[in-house]
């Protein structure tokens, strides 16, 4: 017999009703034995456990259920009339050729692959004396797919390391591959194929995060939850492995999605603009765990200020998407530069800034971009003079951020007029050349980038 929940509460209540069988027995003198006598206290004890412990024992078997997902592995979404076609077919929700764009075109599908360079070998060897990244977890978590851990679902299990987690086509040389972003297919490889069935599913469990429990399904079209999981391997590095030579990594959701290139279709030409204010909101999260973490635990002051520049960064970023949450996310980066280099501080402003954010994720789930809204959007990024004073990193979020969203208003937009355009794109060149591909960001530089920004401002005024 399976050990789940359901058999917990059944044996308990079969004892519970035991106990008053037995108690009822006492109380007509029928004088059981002394076995029934400590069976009836047992069998008593079992009910009060039944009555009041079977939330948590409800709890803690569904994690062991959670655990039982095993990751079936890229190739068994390849066949032709699945996911592996050569072109688009749309078939329903899908394009039918989603794992041959991963397979061809797509970084992720590399990440193994770059552990056996020698870069990643000397960043190991200075990071722990490791000499084989292709074996070591530190590398593997983020390198291929198949670390339940990263979810942050409660899951305990690397599917890697244990086979028993493995279905037959689980490749750990796969690289980053279907289920890490849409989570271990056991359960649902079969059923999501049928119409309907996703749908259906959403409808009967109500949160994404309640679908996964139950099925193990990671629903990136919920945009949070596909923000989330980006999150969690593009920032999440400790300061260790950047001391180490690891690059230090940044993230732009919309951008990013957009290099891929992407394999999926989404709502509308204007959901660019809910992607990335999505991409802003759990970048901002992580980057403020990640200025607790290098503060809180002594990293290097450079690695503490960098750390710092990206969380004033995405806050100062997301107000332009959030304009209800402006005044908190002004606070939050003034607060960020006014700790200065104070570790105490700076842990202290991470950690409320976490907290003060926290909630955000339906509104964001519920935004809906149009032509005026991402035209909005478009001239904030435009103006927005604070950014190029910060840093190189976070003059770069900036451009990345105007590619993604005027690039979707340049592409889509009805009334856009060609002038305006012309001389947007101008400036946006400019900005690559003089700035962005500079050898070094120094006072001249962040000059020049500062008045580009006022030049791209009055630019954006004439596209319509």
């Amino acid at each position: 017999m399976d050990f789940n929940s359901e058999n917990i509460k059944e044996t308990h209540l079969i004892l519970g009703y035991l106990a008053i069988i037995i108690f009822y027995m006492e109380a007509r003198m029928l004088k059981p034995s002394r076995w029934l006598y400590i069976s009836s206290m047992a069998a008593g004890a079992s009910l009060v456990l039944t009555l009041i412990l079977a939330p948590q024992f409800t709890s803690n078997v569904l994690a062991a259920d959670q655990a039982s997902f095993k990751y079936t592995g890229a190739g068994s979404c390849s066949a032709a009339k699945c996911h592996g076609s050569a072109s688009d077919k749309r078939s329903g929700a899908t394009l039918t050729n989603e794992y041959t764009v991963w397979a061809s075109k797509d970084k992720h599908n590399s990440a193994f692959k770059i552990l056996f360079e020698n870069e990643a070998k000397d960043i190991l060897k200075k990071y722990d004396g490791g000499t084989d990244p292709s074996k070591s977890d530190k590398c593997l978590t983020c390198h291929t797919t198949g670390d339940a851990t990263r979810y942050n679902m409660g899951l305990d299990y690397v599917a890697y390391k244990d086979k028993s987690f493995q279905g037959p086509k689980f490749d750990v040389e796969g690289g980053v591959s279907c289920e890490s972003c849409h989570g271990p297919a056991e359960k649902w490889i079969q059923d999501h194929s049928k119409e309907g069935w996703t749908d259906e599913m959403r409808a009967k469990y109500k949160t994404s995060k309640a679908l996964f429990a139950a099925t193990g399904l990671w629903d990136t079209k919920e945009i949070m939850m596909r923000a989330d999981n980006c999150v969690s391997c593009h920032l999440r590095i400790d300061s260790k492995m950047i001391d180490a030579g690891h690059p230090t990594l940044g993230f732009e959701l919309a951008f990013y999605s957009n290099e891929m290139p992407p394999h999926w279709k989404d709502k509308d030409a204007w959901f660019t603009g809910t992607a990335w204010v999505a991409g802003q909101a759990a970048t901002l999260r992580e980057a403020l765990d990640q200025l607790a973490d290098y503060a809180g635990k002594g990293a290097g002051g450079d690695l503490i200020t960098e750390a710092a520049d990206r969380a004033r960064t995405n806050a100062l970023l997301l107000r332009h998407g959030l304009p209800s949450a402006a005044d908190t996310l002004n606070k939050l980066a003034a607060d960020i530069a006014a700790a200065g280099g104070d570790k105490g501080k700076l842990t202290a402003v991470a950690k409320a800034g976490t907290a003060s954010i926290a909630g955000w994720t339906d509104s964001i789930n519920g935004m809906k971009f149009d032509e005026d809204k991402t035209f909005a959007l478009v001239q904030k990024l435009f103006s927005d003079q604070d950014l190029a004073a910060i840093g190189y990193g976070a003059f770069q979020q900036q451009y990345n951020s105007i590619d993604s969203v005027y690039g979707t208003y340049a592409a889509s937009a009805e009334n856009a007029k060609e002038a305006g355009m012309e001389a947007v794109d101008g400036i946006l060149d400019q900005m690559g050349k003089k700035v962005l591909d500079a050898d070094e960001y120094t006072d001249k530089e962040k000059a020049i980038a500062k008045q580009l920004i006022q030049e791209l401002s009055k630019a954006g005024k004439t596209l319509k």
